[in-house]
């Protein structure tokens, strides 16, 4: 299907804990051709172990961009997807109001555009 423009993809993860699950997230995401990670402070550091599960997605992680909040990571998308677990988890209001918010301007975006 030429000529259908590529989705530029971001891979959001909020406070991540475990550094080995950054550099597995790395290689799935380069496997699918998303070259970015946005991690929401607090997060883990790359480190020997988040390199070594990359396995080949080195350029992934050294291009990591943190941000400080959720609303920050997702500003500019055009689409957040999001998914979703235990609400009970240790996550601010101000992360859901920024989720709930970014997924209401897609959607929003979404409905003007196709006229309805």
């Amino acid at each position: 299907m030429s000529g259908l423009p590529t989705p530029s993809l971001t891979v959001v993860l909020v406070r991540p804990q475990n550094a080995s699950n950054l550099g597995s997230v790395a290689r799935a995401a380069k496997n699918f051709a998303v070259s970015r990670i946005t991690i929401v402070e607090p997060g883990v550091a790359v480190d020997d172990d988040s390199r070594r599960l990359a396995a080949g997605a080195d350029d992934v992680l050294a291009g990591v961009v943190r941000c400080a909040s959720l609303a920050e990571a997702i500003a500019g998308h055009q689409a957040v997807v999001a998914p979703l677990w235990d609400q009970s988890k240790d996550w601010g209001d101000e992360q859901w109001r920024a989720a709930r918010d970014g997924i209401r301007a897609v959607d929003a975006k979404d409905r003007s555009a196709r006229g309805a």
